[in-house]
């Protein structure tokens, strides 16, 4: 990282990030194309979990080709600045590189679910109507490697 006072060395803090993060983005590639997704998400273990129809482009990229980049931000306030090119951003993101994998066993599914749902502040117990799992596909993606970093400007 070019700027290292910016760095988010920790795994705990980059943890943090994840967990406060509304949004996951996900990257992947298509053919010699990229493709980014706006992803609801859930985190645990250095795997994330996200949820999505069991037919579509992004699935069928993902088949094809299971590697994957992230990125998260869990804030990002604009800073106004006078003159104009002073303008700063208080930000923390997180980004990384990982391999996504499409979970069919049940139970690995349901932990997947879990994980998002305790993400957006539900509290477990959680039951799922039988009809809609079936039609719910549950990707994890193993994090591979991952860097943060903050800006208070």
């Amino acid at each position: 990282m070019r700027k290292a006072e910016k760095e988010v060395g920790l795994l705990s803090d980059m943890e943090d990030i994840l967990r406060r993060s509304p949004v996951l983005r996900l990257a992947m590639i298509d053919g010699d194309r990229p493709y980014l997704v706006p992803l609801c998400f859930g985190y645990r273990d250095m795997a994330l979990f996200f949820h999505c129809a069991r037919e579509g482009r992004k699935i069928d990229i993902l088949r094809k080709n299971p590697a994957v980049w992230f990125e998260a931000t869990a804030k990002a306030e604009i800073l106004p600045g006078n003159p104009a090119c002073r303008f700063s951003v208080s930000f923390e993101s997180v980004m990384g590189e990982g391999v996504a994998e499409i979970l069919y066993n049940e139970a690995e599914r349901r932990l997947g679910l879990d994980c998002i749902m305790a993400h957006y502040g539900a509290s477990p117990p959680f039951e799922y109507d039988e009809k809609s799992l079936a039609l719910t596909c549950v990707v994890k993606v193993r994090i591979e490697s991952m860097t943060g970093k903050r800006s208070k400007s």
